[in-house]
């Protein structure tokens, strides 16, 4: 099915491989290599991808995507988090526009807007809307029965405080996409960068403790490799 396919695609990707696994070639395979815990974020991962896939506008899923994609990524240079949360986290934490989406013929360009906005982004879609991405994403968080960590996530990925998030892993969590975000938007929606998103990336970047420069290779794949 294309559910099976897509979830081997995912976990064939260089940051679920272990060092000794050169390929996942069945679901057996990829129990064996990321387990079944892990396994099952990655199935809503893409069980979600797969349900929205002709419904989103194409930079609101791609934007969710990349995101993912990275905040994965990032999860070799921290610890507490692993990668299929940290993928789960980056691609349900804009849940909510994709509703938006399908319901406000102009919400592309409110999304698009709002990217250099990365923490006051929501008050553009509340001013035209009267409601925001992140309550919309919570209602899709209770269909889809994710744990509280990933509802934490929706809520605050727009946090400009960091410290205010008093759950350590939620805080690691909520960080990593957020440095995610601040990567997608200036090298895939660099006209749409801004100075909010400029310091989103240092925030996240100080609270996860990581350099900068280290952010390189990253940004290098995001652009080689990114689905936009």
């Amino acid at each position: 099915t294309s559910l099976t396919a897509e979830v081997i695609k995912i976990a064939n990707e260089k940051q679920f491989l272990s060092p000794r696994q050169t390929s996942v070639l069945s679901i057996r395979d990829a129990i064996n290599v990321i387990g079944l815990k892990r396994l099952k974020n990655l199935v809503i991962s893409v069980g979600f991808q797969l349900q929205n896939n002709n419904l989103a506008v194409e930079e609101v899923s791609d934007f969710n995507v990349n995101v993912a994609r990275v905040a994965s990524e990032l999860t070799f240079y921290t610890e507490g988090v692993s990668e299929d949360e940290a993928y789960l986290a980056g691609l349900f934490h804009n849940a909510g526009t994709l509703l938006f989406a399908t319901k406000y013929p102009d919400y592309d360009q409110v999304f698009l807007e709002s990217l250099q906005y990365a923490y006051r982004g929501t008050q553009l879609e509340n001013s035209n809307y009267g409601t925001t991405h992140t309550v919309a994403g919570i209602l899709v968080a209770k269909k889809w029965q994710l744990d509280n960590l990933f509802n934490q996530v929706i809520l605050m990925h727009h946090q400009r405080n960091l410290s205010k998030i008093g759950n350590s892993k939620a805080r690691t969590l909520i960080s990593i996409v957020q440095l995610a975000i601040a990567l997608v938007t200036q090298s895939l929606f660099s006209n749409y960068s801004g100075e909010e998103v400029d310091q989103m990336l240092a925030n996240s970047c100080a609270e996860l403790m990581i350099e900068e420069t280290l952010l390189a290779d990253i940004r290098d794949e995001l652009l080689k490799y990114s689905i936009s």
